[in-house]
């Protein structure tokens, strides 16, 4: 299978038929909210679940207090599981990356609502004496990725398309730095931001060779059956965090900086009209 024809695959998993409407797919479900004890949050799995709620709770006992609403977090080993919640519309709220954002739009009509204001990009790094300069000199090797769905090996795979380049999927960031550093993998691909983080270790052993085109950020979404009021709560909450100081260190723990309101129009149809054009053209 085409790595374009992969892609689509991915993004066609997941969608449901919805009924057509002007402000969102599946928007019906928007004029009758539902009456609830408390609304599940459920967050993308980037690392063990033991973490993920370590950095998340503080984040959302804040957001709960501030708003008024009973949040629940809900934390995943397995990144299936997560998407499976997504594409059957049972949790309320989520924190999930670019291309599962265009996925759960198309599956349940989920609304983007904050964003980090910073765009990524995924990044291919190699050795810095690996003698590979540019792009074309990967025809034929080899690079090492997190995951299948990770939205870098995505549109990593995606730029890649028109070489010939074996994509090997080895778990973690960390373990795609060893692959690159022992050379059993020719190049390795991640998230500018990932590739920041860790900049004392990438900038002694790798040097970059290309990015992809900027995206959106990983935003935080809602279910459209969530009331308009609680939605907003939410929304404003997480833009107030921004001028305060010990919030903003909260938004810096669960990965969004300089939080900004989100539109799907604007900030993820562009992703989904890009992996949709590259397949209706084949390439």
């Amino acid at each position: 299978m085409s790595v374009s024809k992969s892609i689509m695959a991915l993004v066609l998993l997941m969608i449901i038929p919805c009924a057509v409407a002007v402000s969102s797919p599946c928007s019906a479900g928007a004029e009758s909210p539902r009456t609830k004890e408390y609304y599940t949050f459920a967050i993308i799995p980037q690392g063990p679940p033991e973490a993920m709620h370590r950095n998340w709770s503080p984040f959302i006992d804040l957001l709960s207090r501030d708003t008024g609403l009973a949040l629940r977090l809900k934390v995943y080993e397995q990144m299936a599981d997560f998407e499976e919640d997504l594409k059957e519309g049972s949790v309320d709220f989520a924190y999930m990356n670019p291309v599962q954002e265009v996925m759960a739009w198309n599956a349940q009509g989920y609304i983007p609502l904050v964003k980090s204001k910073n765009l990524i990009t995924g990044c291919i790094f190699v050795r810095k004496d690996s003698g590979i300069k540019e792009l074309h000199d990967l025809e034929g090797k080899e690079i090492a990725l997190v995951g299948l769905k990770n939205v870098c090996s995505i549109v990593i795979r995606h730029d890649l398309r028109a070489l010939n380049v074996g994509s090997r999927f080895v778990g973690s960031t960390s373990n795609v730095y060893k692959h690159v550093e022992i050379g059993d993998t020719a190049a390795g691909g991640s998230l500018d931001i990932v590739l920041e983080k860790d900049a004392l270790e990438v900038n002694r052993e790798f040097h970059t060779i290309y990015a992809t085109e900027p995206l959106s950020s990983h935003p935080i979404s809602v279910h459209p059956s969530v009331p308009a009021d609680a939605r907003h709560s939410v929304m404003a909450a997480v833009l107030k965090y921004r001028e305060d100081k010990d919030s903003r260190g909260l938004l810096e723990q669960i990965g969004m900086k300089d939080p900004v309101t989100a539109d799907y129009d604007k900030d993820y149809k562009p992703l989904e009209q890009k992996l949709m054009g590259s397949s209706e053209t084949g390439r």
